[in-house]
């Protein structure tokens, strides 16, 4: 395939090709939209109420909030890796692949399947040793390269992953056969070992798991 996103020297290539054969980015049916059940407390303050009561509500509601984040975290699984120095969530239901070699290692989480051919949702988490070239020059390199290789840069901006510093780049592709594609990329800057986030999905379907996707990504911790 002619248009390839490659993170320039990196070990890991980011490339359209990969993202339908070995980020499994295929087979799958149209999606359902993933409603995270959200419970709203609100304590009703009465004149006659003594400080006593509003302080037992108020414990009544914290216990609540923790049952109901308890009941969330049921539906995802953690992946941890002491080789490689992190941990992950991801909701139980979606298929869960990992592969090590070329001197690094990538977990991947895809979309559950209903059975039909449009491409399925998906995400890869990489890591690699550091490079010896800048870090912060590598992403510009790749950024540039985007345009050049026919992809459209949507937002490039500096933010941190588990406390370390890191790049969020926003970028699609139009394939002629499925249509616009859109990635959501981090790059992750901890040291001795450089990190990947990537979220992958077609436009028309990209906000039926960003919840998920959300949630996967905040639960990363960098060791």
């Amino acid at each position: 395939m002619k248009n390839k996103f490659s993170f320039n020297k990196l070990k890991y290539k980011i490339s359209f090709e990969k993202a339908k054969t070995s980020f499994l980015f295929k087979n799958t049916a149209k999606l359902k939209y993933f409603i995270v059940p959200l419970m709203l407390f609100s304590l009703v303050f009465v004149g006659a109420l003594c400080e006593e009561e509003s302080s037992r509500r108020s414990k009544d509601r914290d216990k609540e909030e923790e049952e109901e984040e308890e009941k969330e975290d049921d539906d995802y699984l953690n992946y941890k890796s002491d080789k490689w120095g992190f941990e992950i969530k991801y909701p139980k239901d979606w298929e869960f692949n990992k592969d090590e070699g070329q001197g690094g290692f990538l977990v991947s989480f895809v979309t559950p399947s209903e059975g039909q051919d449009d491409p399925r949702e998906n995400v890869t988490f990489t890591v690699y040793p550091a490079l010896e070239e800048d870090f912060d020059t590598l992403i510009a390199e790749f950024t540039d390269d985007l345009t050049v290789q026919g992809a459209t840069l949507s937002g490039y901006s500096k933010t941190t992953i588990s406390g370390y510093p890191a790049y969020k780049a926003e970028y699609s592709y139009q394939d002629p056969s499925y249509g616009k594609f859109i990635f959501v990329h981090y790059f992750i800057n901890a040291g001795q070992n450089w990190y990947e986030f990537l979220y992958l999905s077609l436009d028309s379907t990209y906000s039926q798991y960003l919840a998920q996707v959300e949630k996967i990504l905040k639960s990363i911790v960098i060791k």
